[in-house]
């Protein structure tokens, strides 16, 4: 696991840059097992996570340092004026007729329908579908029309690759696992994501025409955690007028397996 990095810092606040497979916050049943609030507990003090980001996934978490900051940038997240920009690559492309699916089983309104999701064929949309808790797995989510509690996601394709598409997704509310479900729910899950219908570790000989491992050689994936990465924050920092921008470069595995989609995928194109 890399490390995590200090993206700013300031007397009432620390944006970090966080990596995949580290916990923001304690395991609730594990609390040995390394997180970034503890870490960060042993070099500041007492620190108050403001949002969280899953533990596969990686980027830009921010903390407050104080009890004063913590509920100014709080306000902020519970009232949806936070900018969070990811990030994904999916499994085929958001917006494609042969992509989109049928009404869940929750009621869900299917993309289809005027307003969902910016309709087939677009290359950006936002999709407005309840999100609840998964009656049968505990943990997950998934769209409820009926039950689930008002979730909005902007989207923009960036570039297609392929099978694959990298997106750009803005969640207009903040629901547990929101892009996730939301990216899943119009047919284009992460591209791993076994979760939400999403596959794998992602390796060469998925993305390589004919490529064949030597004898003896293990299987080496480019990537195999979320492909999901919190890639900007925009917010108004205590004591500030002009609300900030900070910005987490995408990690590595994630840049290498662009780099190989780019090159073998067929007809790669920006959106």
């Amino acid at each position: 696991m890399a490390a995590w990095t200090i993206i700013r810092e300031e007397p009432g606040w620390v944006a970090v840059d966080k990596p995949a497979g580290l916990l923001s916050i304690p395991d609730r049943y594990d609390r040995s097992l390394p997180n970034l609030h503890d870490q960060l507990t042993a070099r500041y003090g007492k620190v108050h996570p403001v949002h969280r980001l899953d533990r596969e996934t990686s980027g830009i978490i921010l903390f407050a340092r104080t009890a004063e900051a913590n509920l100014f940038l709080s306000r902020q997240f519970e009232a949806h004026q936070v900018v969070k920009t990811y990030l994904a690559l999916v499994r085929g492309c958001p917006g494609l007729a042969a992509d989109v699916p049928r009404k869940d089983e929750a009621g869900g309104v299917s993309p289809e329908e005027p307003g969902a999701a910016g309709g087939p064929g677009a290359a950006e949309g936002v999709v407005d579908a309840p999100i609840g808790e998964h009656p049968g797995r505990l943990g997950k989510m998934r769209v409820d029309q009926r039950h689930g509690r008002p979730a909005q996601t902007a989207w923009r394709v960036i570039e297609r690759l392929g099978p694959f598409s990298l997106v750009e997704a803005r969640p207009l509310t903040g629901r547990q696992h929101q892009v996730r479900v939301h990216l899943a729910w119009l047919g284009c899950p992460l591209a791993i994501d076994p979760v939400y219908g999403g596959g794998g570790a992602l390796g060469l000989s998925e993305i390589k025409p004919g490529y064949k491992r030597k004898k003896g050689e293990g299987v080496r994936p480019l990537i195999d955690r979320l492909t999901l990465h919190a890639a900007r924050l925009r917010f108004l920092p205590p004591g500030a007028g002009e609300p900030v921008e900070l910005a987490a470069d995408l990690p590595r595995d994630f840049t290498v397996v662009l780099k190989q989609l780019r090159r073998w995928a067929p007809g790669a194109s920006p959106g």
